[in-house]
Parts: C-alpha cells; sequence; structure tokens
C-alpha cells in the first residue's frame, strides 16, 4: 500500500505541473542548443529593433554601413561592432518610398512633394532642405509618381538631380521633361554642408505631349539613377532609357525602360522588364551590358518575366534579384541567349518585404520593412 501511495502521489504532481500556465510576467530565456547551429539561415540583427526597424536603403563607405528608414540613418562600424541611430526624419519618409543613400549622402522626397533633404552619413543630424519650387519660377511641381525607382539621384561628382516639371506654355507649345540639378557642397570628415541650384536642364526628345498622348498630363518615371558621373532616367510611356552626361547634354541609350543599373566587375549592367511595344510590364525581361573596352551597349532579351518591381544587387560579382521575401542569382549564358534565376535560401525572410541587399564586412545584409537580417558571405549563395 505504502509503495501505491507514493506512485500516486508522483503521478499526481506530474499531472498538476504539465497543467500549469506560464506567468506571462515571467521572462523566459532560451537556452542554447548544444547541436550545431544552421548558419545559412537569415539571422535577425537584434541592435536595430524598435522604430528603427524599417529599413528602406543600405550603402557602406569604409568601415560604415548605412541603412536608411523612414525615420533613422542607422550605422554599424565594422571595427568597434557598434550600432548607433540618428533621427533623420520625423516619419517624412514613406514606407514604401524610394530614398537616396549614397557612400556619402542621404536624399529623399517630403511628404508634401515640393521638398527634397539632403544629408550627410557620416554626420546624420547635419541636413538641408530645398524647396524646389523657390528655386526656379518655371518649375510647375516635382515628378513624384514613380512605384519603382528612386526620384532623386546623386552622381559621384556630387550632383543632386531632381525630376520636374515646367509650367505649360502661353501658347499651348509642348514643354519637355526637365530636370533640376543642384551641387551639394560638402566634403568627407566635415560637418559643413550647402546645396546650391545649378539650373533647369531640358530634354527635348521627350516631351509632355507624348505622355498626354497616353492620356497622362504630368510625366511618369521608372527611375532616375546616378552611376560615376552620369544620370540616368527613363520615360515611360516612350520606353526609351536616356543618358545624362555632366554638362547636361542627354543621349538616347536604347529602347527599352530601365530599373537599375548595377557594376559587374567593370562591366555596367543595365535591367528592366518592360516592353514599350506591348505596354505590358511583365513581357520580358531587358538586359543591356556595356563593356569598357568598346563603350557599346548589347542588349539581351529573355522570354521570361519577372515582375517589373524586381531589385537587383551585385553580391560577389553575381547579379542577385530580389521581390518581396525572394531573393536569386540571375545567371546569363550569353551564347544560349537564356537566362535562369536560381532561388536562394529565404528562411526567417520568407514572409518580408525586403528593400535592399548588400555585401559588407564578411556577410550578406537585406533591408526589410521588418527589420536588418543577415548571414555570413560563404552561406549566402545556398540554394533552396
Amino acid at each position: 500500500m505504502g509503495y501505491f501511495f507514493k506512485l500516486l502521489f508522483i503521478i499526481s504532481a506530474v499531472i498538476t505541473l504539465a497543467s500549469c500556465k506560464k506567468d506571462p510576467s515571467i521572462p523566459v530565456v532560451a537556452i542554447p542548443k548544444t547541436s550545431t547551429v544552421n548558419d545559412s539561415i537569415w539571422v535577425l540583427d537584434s541592435t536595430v529593433t524598435l522604430d528603427r526597424k524599417i529599413l528602406l536603403a543600405s550603402n557602406s563607405f569604409g568601415t560604415q554601413l548605412y541603412l536608411l528608414g523612414n525615420n533613422y540613418l542607422v550605422t554599424i562600424d565594422s571595427t568597434t561592432h557598434t550600432t548607433s541611430s540618428t533621427l533623420v526624419s520625423a516619419s517624412d519618409i514613406g514606407v514604401f518610398s524610394k530614398p537616396v543613400l549614397t557612400p556619402l549622402f542621404y536624399s529623399y522626397l517630403s511628404s508634401n512633394d515640393s521638398t527634397v533633404v539632403v544629408g550627410l552619413n557620416q554626420f546624420p543630424n547635419v541636413s538641408v532642405s530645398i524647396n524646389v519650387l523657390d528655386s526656379d519660377t518655371n518649375i510647375h511641381f516635382i515628378c513624384s509618381n514613380s512605384t519603382t525607382g528612386p526620384l532623386v539621384a546623386i552622381n559621384d561628382l556630387n550632383q543632386l538631380i531632381i525630376p520636374v516639371q515646367l509650367s505649360a506654355n502661353a501658347d499651348n507649345t509642348p514643354t519637355y521633361q526637365a530636370f533640376a540639378i543642384y551641387n551639394i557642397n560638402a566634403s568627407i570628415g566635415s560637418s559643413s554642408l550647402s546645396v546650391s541650384f545649378k539650373g533647369v536642364i531640358q530634354n527635348l526628345m521627350d516631351t509632355v505631349s507624348a505622355w498626354q498622348g497616353h492620356g497622362h498630363a504630368e510625366p511618369p518615371f521608372v527611375f532616375v539613377q546616378a552611376m560615376d558621373d552620369n544620370f540616368y532616367y527613363s520615360s515611360v510611356y516612350q520606353g526609351i532609357t536616356y543618358k545624362i552626361d555632366v554638362s547636361g547634354n542627354f543621349t538616347k541609350l536604347f529602347n527599352g525602360e530601365l530599373l537599375n543599373f548595377v557594376y559587374v566587375n567593370d562591366t555596367l549592367n543595365a535591367l528592366g522588364s518592360y516592353s514599350p511595344l506591348t505596354g505590358n510590364y511583365y513581357s520580358e525581361l531587358q538586359w543591356f551590358m556595356n563593356y569598357p573596352a568598346t563603350n557599346v551597349w548589347i542588349e539581351y532579351n529573355f522570354n521570361i518575366s519577372p515582375d517589373y518591381r524586381t531589385g537587383y544587387a551585385v553580391v560577389q560579382n553575381k547579379v542577385i534579384a530580389y521581390r518581396l521575401g525572394q531573393i536569386w542569382e540571375v545567371v546569363i549564358n550569353k551564347s544560349t541567349s537564356s537566362v535562369q534565376f536560381k532561388e536562394l535560401d529565404n528562411s526567417t525572410i520568407s514572409t518580408n518585404y525586403i528593400n535592399s541587399v548588400i555585401a559588407f564586412d564578411n556577410k550578406v545584409y537585406v533591408t526589410t520593412i521588418d527589420g536588418l537580417f543577415y548571414k555570413p558571405i560563404n552561406k549566402f549563395f545556398t540554394y533552396k
């Protein structure tokens, strides 16, 4: 009988403990597993939290990784292994907007659609606001209807370009696509910053009447982007990509609407997915390559339809595509004129929204609207 009562007591105690609920006020500490950690999955950076988790763009300069969100500029230092953040906007940057982040500057179009902010990455609390409509009385409004690329761009000469619409001519003759250009006066290591208006340039090959013929009274854009000393932009309804050089001259590069310019080694690549012939955003992938030896653009067209909002980056001289929570390595076979999207592991970020991909300090980072994730660079090319 004594043994029976002891056994009954033990069983009752086990049942009682098993039925107890956890006290929500008691913090739960995870005990590390003794098994080998799978370092091929994406890890959430615990130093970027709270309202700093919405991250829209990334870039790096030296030992600094810069991350621009809708409120803060976050800086990660690979030498001191510290993370800092500075408030640069009172929720003035839209969560799904396209701010610009270069190695030296951040810039974005304010929510009032008439002010552009430029700031220093090294001194994030130093910024200037440009009221574009006050720069020139002929400027009617800033072209702010882009959905797939930055509305402003900054080149390596510290020139800022902003697409604008000029006031209509009194005689109703066509006006042309215009850009306001500013010089950013700043130097590395200095907290001094100013911006001076340089002037307005117009593309006489791109008229307002062309846009109005498609039912649009204002010019829509796919992107305005800077590479080296030059600027590039696409006229959506013309389906043409133009280059703007340092003198403000416009050159038609090719028929096609390009969303991203990236360097692979010393070859400039331009990628897009819009066909002006069909007006279908999902018609085909266009890929242009400019080889430095000849300075000639070679065109490749593929019967594949990535979403026109797909972003592109380069990791270890390989082209990377990303959209929502997916990431691919994009492999082109020039001899067969074929392309392959090889999906990479997206464990822990599959339901997220990726805004940028960047390699830094032997890691690959992805910025999302719900935090910063990373993995070792030697584990990045892990395929699904």
